[in-house]
């Protein structure tokens, strides 16, 4: 059985850009959201992707989640990544490639 994401994907983007700090554990309930996968390297980085659309990237985000802060740009880089992914459900869906 798959679980369920804790949030869904309109409230993972409204988390995302509506929140005035987010920390790496609201990061990962947001990525959840979209269905990216992660793993915890041997760098000791979480690193997420998309295992049906990799070309939207990887994010690597540390392990001492509870002391760490998103940066601004940090957000800009997620909030791409999960465009990408909505892009590439909708391309594929609609038969454009």
């Amino acid at each position: 059985m798959v679980a369920l994401p804790a949030l869904s994907e309109a409230k993972a983007l409204e988390l995302l850009v509506g929140a005035p700090s987010l920390t790496y554990d609201e990061v990962d309930d947001i990525f959840q959201a979209f269905r990216f996968s992660s793993v915890v390297a041997i760098d000791g980085k979480v690193w997420y992707w998309h295992d049906d659309f990799p070309q939207c990237g990887r994010f690597p985000s540390p392990t001492d989640s509870d002391l760490t802060y998103l940066t601004g740009e940090q957000r800009v880089l997620i909030d791409g990544m999960i465009r990408c992914v909505q892009y590439w459900r909708q391309a594929t869906a609609g038969g454009r490639l």
